[in-house]
């Protein structure tokens, strides 16, 4: 990767000596971003419990599943539980950004953009030593619906491949495909590499260059005038939370994924006002966001809305990363 600047050699009547004038970055060699392949190692105690919760684990890894809603209740990483108030991957489709008018009511009406999941398959096997879990699911968000997927693959050696797969049907008009999970409020601390260091969107990245950066969850946060939708990231290979002891927990993709971290879930920004409100909304839990894609912000403000590069068509959709230590 190449990044190159362009600055004053000496001072002038509008800038100091050494201000930027323009700089690009360029990429010469895409690396390796696929997951690495790791040897099965050891086995899973795998059980059932009550006939509907699904438990595996051994000392490096612990899993526990809800048959009955197709969930990831827990997820435990060498004695550490990952996971908060049984907050494991569900369907992420809402925004609030508030030129856009999505509403978010809890009144069950048809512009409400509540979300409902509907479990339509269920299944697990174990081979070579890993317990592979697929979920079939249907998500409704006000009057949109769409069908998705999520297999995870519980390894021995103490991690979980998750690949997500979303059928974005024609006339398709969420603006964004991705999976959400809440998190255990120790884990305030985090490190990426991806666009950084402010916040960017697929429409809004190309002053964001790729790179290492580091944050607090409470960090992430912007304070705009009025709440939205915020401090999501494009572009990142890998995404590291930590506790304040040391303890962390890594989410790799394979490829690439967009992420936001935050104590504050996109209905929660809906429900009050102003950025001066946040501390009444704030979360105890990380909120993850995990997007496949979501839609640029366009210029809605003063002009149109996304170019339509930058908007979800009608298709599939499908990433894959890996949670580890």
């Amino acid at each position: 990767m190449l990044q190159v600047q362009l600055s004053l050699k000496e001072a002038s009547r509008w800038a100091a000596a050494g201000h930027i004038v323009a700089r690009e970055e360029f990429i010469l060699h895409e690396g390796q971003k696929h997951l690495a392949q790791v040897p099965a190692e050891g086995s899973l105690k795998v059980y059932l419990e009550e006939g509907r919760y699904l438990c595996a684990r051994n000392q490096a890894v612990s899993v526990r599943f809800d048959k009955a809603r197709g969930t990831l209740l827990s997820l435990c990483l060498d004695g550490q539980e990952v996971l908060h108030n049984l907050g494991g991957p569900v369907f992420s489709g809402y925004r609030y950004i508030s030129n856009e008018g999505a509403r978010y009511i809890l009144d069950g009406k048809d512009e409400s953009m509540e979300t409902h999941c509907l479990l339509t398959g269920f299944s697990y096997k174990e081979k070579d030593g890993i317990l592979r879990v697929e979920t079939a699911l249907e998500a409704t968000v006000g009057t949109c619906v769409a069908p998705y997927t999520v297999v995870y693959e519980v390894h021995p050696a103490g991690y979980v491949d998750v690949e997500a797969r979303f059928t974005a049907k024609d006339g398709f008009s969420l603006p964004r495909i991705g999976l959400r999970m809440l998190l255990n409020p120790a884990f305030e601390r985090l490190s990426w590499y991806g666009r950084g260091p402010m916040e960017n969107y697929w429409d809004r990245k190309d002053a964001a260059f790729l790179g290492i950066y580091e944050n607090t969850v409470d960090g992430m946060a912007e304070h705009y005038v009025r709440t939205q939708s915020m401090g999501e990231r494009t572009d990142t290979r890998w995404l590291r939370l930590a506790t304040e002891d040391g303890r962390q927990v890594t989410f790799t993709a394979d490829g690439s994924f967009d992420f936001s971290a935050l104590h504050y879930t996109d209905e929660d920004l809906y429900l009050v006002k102003y950025g001066n409100d946040l501390d009444k909304i704030r979360r105890a839990e990380v909120v993850l966001n995990l997007d496949c894609i979501q839609q640029g912000l366009g210029n809605g403000s003063c002009g149109p809305g996304p170019l339509p590069q930058y908007t979800i068509q009608a298709g599939e959709y499908a990433y894959r990363f890996r949670i580890a230590r």
